[in-house]
C-alpha cells in the first residue's frame, strides 16, 4: 500500500515479456484500455539481484466476487475473442490480452476493474498464438 492509503506499490521483473520493451508496451496498453487502473512507472530497481519496474496503481476494494462470464462478454463486446480459457486476442488490434482471472479482474459497485494485465503484441492474421 502507498502512503497516501489510495495505491498500491508493485514491482515487475517482466518475467512473462521477452524484452523490457515488451513491459513497457503492456503497460501503455492497459492504460489506454482500462483508465481506472492505469499504472504509474515510478521507475526501476534492483531486487535480489534482479531489475524489476516498480508500478503504481489505484488501489480497488471489491464488494463482490467477479463472474467471470461477465468479464467473457465485456470483453467480446470490446472486440476481444476468448483464446484459452482466461486469455483473449483482438485480432482488430493484434493484441493478446492473458491471465484474465478472477484475481486479476476486480468487481465494485458491478463495475469490472482490470488490475493485472499481461498483454502482447501480435500483428499476424491468427489468433492462434
Amino acid at each position: 500500500m502507498a502512503n497516501d492509503g489510495k495505491n498500491v506499490i508493485k514491482t515487475n521483473d517482466a518475467i512473462y515479456y521477452n524484452t523490457w520493451l515488451d513491459f513497457l508496451n503492456s503497460i501503455i496498453i492497459h492504460n489506454l484500455l482500462f483508465t481506472d487502473t492505469q499504472y504509474t512507472l515510478l521507475g526501476f530497481l534492483e531486487e535480489e539481484n534482479n531489475l524489476v519496474g516498480v508500478l503504481q496503481q489505484a488501489y480497488i476494494i471489491s464488494d463482490s466476487p467477479t463472474n467471470l462470464l461477465n468479464v467473457k462478454i465485456y470483453l467480446e463486446h470490446n472486440g476481444f475473442e476468448t483464446n484459452k480459457r482466461n486469455d483473449y486476442y483482438n485480432q482488430e488490434l493484434g493484441l493478446i490480452l492473458e491471465d484474465i482471472h478472477d484475481e486479476n479482474v476486480i468487481s465494485n459497485s458491478n463495475i469490472l476493474f482490470f488490475i493485472d494485465t499481461v498483454f502482447y503484441i501480435n500483428l499476424t492474421k491468427e489468433s492462434n498464438y
